[in-house]
């Protein structure tokens, strides 16, 4: 290449901010290969790859005005790519050691200032994860995790079949176009978005530049520590296993993980130094703020319009680990729920949008050196930080070498502990990077793998809980006596009046639009407050009782109605007959639920009726059903149904009528309703 005094476009705030006096953070990325590396065919890769972006062949200068500029140079590919030479006929053992030691130094190594800020290292020792591992190095100013995945990707190919595309678990999803925190038309959404954006910007100033996190066993605190050696090693879990606790508890694959990071770090703290575990901890939660998360090729990330540019483009979240005191061991799922609600009110607050505006606003008017010691400042005042990519569903190859694994990490950052999470094929690969001789590589180990196995075990124990819970309710357990319960024996044969209240069903939609359920869950929230009313108007005493509702749930594929011939085919999806299914609600006692909020009353309500709904209880149930007719006959069936409903204080269930006014042989229907007679209730 002949040298060029071309200066390209300014270099980006981002990128200005990651490589100062203040901070300068990589990015470190291996590849295991299956095969051992043939080094012509990754000079080659490397000379195909410069093109493919300017910065790879560019240096940052400061223009005559100051400026930072990138520079155009002349790129000798032998001097980026590094060879490294182990001593021969190591064992396994010990090449594990010289391949963990080779990655420590390269962590500190910083980048010569007259070169491109890339390196590629090539170790052809075979280690216990591959025969051969190419190790990439990308200062963070070049761009961010996720475009050094891009950079991958559009180099590699499937193993299987190089013609076919590889392919990613769904990722397109859409961030609003205002980014972070779109304003709801609902009233009450604003307000409280309004309210968090407010608090969390105001505590992410705070936490930046003042608030540091107490010292503990995953935080030195010491000066320098960007400075000091970093342990890389990796966990790998079955992403069939993860998958398998994101279904069972409805929330993301992304939720699933924070939470089991967040314990395993608590276990890790509680066995290093007990005291540690009530420690205010934060962790910086990385966000990419892309309007599309799916990887394009290389040219399509450079394209000024692109949705997908390459470049920095994240968020930092920033996230209060829970604290284990809070959230008993017996009970672990606890934790996942609560690091999901915190990251995702995190997410739609718009506090990461005003921070991204202020870091604009300091490096226009103080410089990027002052911009570049805020975002020391926020990162040096946590306990770590959290990153994850998304990685394809087959076998990769670069240049015909098969890749068995792959993981990335992030060095240069005032941590002592950093955490990186990628999938590739069935595996979810998290990779840590630990301060030297001060965060326990074993321990942390062995307590990741303690915090899965206890949420893996937790929530395959959650739905056989519920359907015992669910049996001991209908054999043993029964409600109290209350004013809507008088438990009398032979209640099913006393006269039963009937008494209707109509409402609007505009309004009914108003509610729920506003606080983003469903119509069920608002009627159900109004059924059970005014049960509890009427329970405190009635008998004070009564508020504190334990009531059961047995909801009717529809069991049929399709909820739609069907003509009478379709519903008595064989094979319908929406078959006549019985196709209902039970479910045991506990009412949320109202004096949980203060009167002046009665919406957290709806929220609860909803939130065990989906939980419920969810449930393998359900099924399991229904199975005992049978197997009790089967083995004991209807007799026996009916009286396990006759004991479920008469130890639950009452029924509800619902039927969808037409929209339109309906007639029958002439005569206009002006309303219509339904009850159900010959229960124990």
């Amino acid at each position: 290449m002949e040298e060029e005094d071309e200066l390209l476009e300014p270099v980006s705030p981002t990128a200005q901010c990651f490589n100062t006096s203040a901070l300068s953070i990589s990015v470190i990325a291996v590849v295991e290969f299956e095969i051992p590396i043939d080094e012509a065919k990754i000079m080659c890769y490397a000379k195909d790859f410069i093109p493919l972006n300017p910065l790879f062949s560019s240096i940052m200068v400061n223009d005559i005005n100051g400026e930072r500029k990138w520079k155009k140079v002349e790129v000798k590919v032998e001097e980026q790519i590094v060879v490294a030479t182990p001593p021969s006929n190591l064992s396994i053992e010990l090449n594990n050691v010289y391949f963990n030691e080779y990655i420590t130094k390269l962590s500190v190594k910083e980048f010569a200032q007259n070169k491109p800020l890339w390196e590629i290292h090539i170790l052809n020792c075979p280690t216990s994860d591959a025969a051969a591992n190419l190790v990439l190095k990308f200062h963070h100013s070049l761009g961010d995790g996720y475009s050094v995945m891009g950079l991958l990707l559009s180099s590699m190919k499937r193993a299987d079949n190089p013609s076919l595309p590889l392919t990613f678990p769904f990722t397109g999803k859409i961030i609003n176009s205002n980014k972070f925190g779109q304003i709801s038309s609902g009233v009450s959404h604003f307000l409280l978005s309004s309210i968090n954006t407010v608090l969390d910007f105001g505590l992410s100033l705070i936490k930046s530049s003042v608030l540091e996190d107490e010292l503990t066993p995953i935080r030195s605190g010491g000066d320098g520590v960007e400075f000091k050696p970093t342990e890389i090693w990796t966990i790998t879990f079955s992403l069939h296993h993860i998958k398998q606790i994101k279904s069972k508890l409805r929330m993301t694959v992304n939720d699933v993980v924070v939470g089991m990071l967040f314990l395993g770090i608590r276990l890790y703290m509680e066995e290093t130094r007990p005291e540690s575990t009530k420690s205010n901890s934060t962790a910086l939660v990385l966000l990419n703020t892309r309007m599309f998360r799916t990887y394009k090729c290389m040219e399509d990330m450079l394209n000024p319009n692109s949705n997908t540019p390459w470049g920095n483009r994240f968020a930092f979240l920033h996230i209060d680990i829970p604290k284990l005191t809070d959230f008993n061991l017996s009970n672990p799922l606890q934790l996942v729920e609560a690091a999901q609600k915190l990251i995702k009110r995190k997410r739609d607050s718009s506090a990461v949008f005003l921070v991204d505006k202020l870091m604009q606003m300091i490096h226009k008017f103080r410089g990027s050196e002052v911009a570049s010691k805020y975002v020391y400042k926020t990162i040096k005042n946590s306990s770590l930080s959290i990153s994850n990519l998304i990685g394809p569903k087959e076998k990769m190859a670069l240049t015909g070498h098969p890749a068995k694994g792959m993981y990335f990490t992030v060095v240069g950052i005032p941590q002592s502990l950093k955490i990186s999470v990628i999938s590739y094929m069935e595996n979810l690969r998290i990779a840590f990077g630990g301060e030297k001789e001060f965060i326990d590589q074993e321990k942390l180990t062995s307590c990741m793998k303690k915090a899965f196995d206890y949420i893996h075990k937790a929530s395959i124990d959650v739905s056989c809980f519920r359907f015992w819970m669910e049996h001991f309710k209908s054999s043993v357990l029964e409600d109290d006596l209350t004013p809507i319960r008088s438990g009398g024996d032979g209640v099913e044969f006393r006269p039963v009046e009937i008494c209707t209240i109509s409402f609007s069903l505009h309004q009914i939609k108003q509610i729920k639009s506003k606080l983003r359920v469903t119509i069920n869950d608002v009627i159900s929230g109004i059924v059970f407050m005014g049960i509890r009313l009427y329970m405190h108007e009635t008998c004070p005493d009564s508020t504190q009782s334990n009531v059961t509702t047995i909801v009717l749930l529809n069991t049929r594929m399709f909820g739609d109605y069907k003509s009478i011939e379709d519903m008595l085919k064989p094979n319908s999806n929406a078959s006549w007959g019985n196709r209902i299914a039970l479910l045991l609600i506990d009412i949320p006692k109202l004096t949980d639920y203060e009167l002046s909020n009665p919406i957290q009353f709806i929220k609860a309500a909803q939130k065990l009726i989906k939980r419920k709904r969810y449930s393998y209880a359900i099924f399991l149930l229904d199975k005992l059903m049978e197997m009790v007719q089967k083995l004991k006959g209807p007799e026996a069936a009916a009286k396990c149904v006759y004991k479920m409903a008469r130890n639950s204080s009452l029924s509800i269930s619902n039927m969808i009528g037409p929209k339109e006014k309906m007639a029958l042989l002439g005569h206009p229907a002006k309303g219509i309703y339904f009850t159900i007679f010959g229960i124990p209730q």
